[in-house]
């Protein structure tokens, strides 16, 4: 199946619903790293969770594994650097940060209002933001955990739980506020 057909609908399943996320400086602490020259972060992580095994057994989650096959990096621990994903943008919309490819065509959106902090790292110091994608990022508190108890460093160590399991999806792309 080509990858056009196969995409179409999961682009869909991502755009389906508003996808949750946090807006972070690069150097948050609920990183657990350093963005790549103190770039701004987008963390979006979807609601619903499609895991699968791929032919190896490893675990995978095929919203991530769709974004990887469209250019996105794997973004594990000991991986390479994440780079820039040319023709992709994240755009500012009202109320909301936006996802797009090449064509423009949206594939994950987020109620997201980022401070004037992250918008002047964004707009004006780099034209340009991180966005990192995949379950168990941080972004909402896991079951039965409220969200003034889930500190930086849980956020941190789940991200680096889900990166080390290969679930998670990275790149630079270019900011149109």
């Amino acid at each position: 199946m080509a990858l056009a057909t196969y995409a179409d609908p999961v682009r869909l399943l991502l755009t389906g619903g508003v996808t949750p996320g946090r807006a972070l400086l690069g150097d948050d602490p609920a990183l657990g790293f350093l963005a790549p020259a103190g770039l701004p972060v987008l963390l979006l992580e979807p609601v619903e969770t499609f895991m699968a095994l791929d032919p190896t057994g490893r675990d995978c989650e095929l919203q991530t594994e769709v974004l990887v096959q469209q250019g996105f990096q794997r973004f594990e621990p000991d991986g390479d650097p994440v780079g820039e994903l040319p023709g992709w943008t994240v755009r500012q919309a009202v109320g909301q940060l936006q996802l797009r490819d090449g064509t423009g065509e949206l594939w994950a959106y987020s109620y997201v209002r980022p401070g004037r902090r992250w918008l002047d790292a964004a707009a004006a110091a780099h034209g340009r933001a991180m966005v990192v994608y995949g379950t168990m990022i941080g972004v909402r508190a896991p079951r039965g955990v409220r969200a003034g108890q889930y500190a930086p460093a849980h956020r941190a160590a789940e991200l680096q739980t889900a990166r080390t399991r290969g679930l998670v999806a990275a790149a630079i792309l270019t900011w149109h506020g």
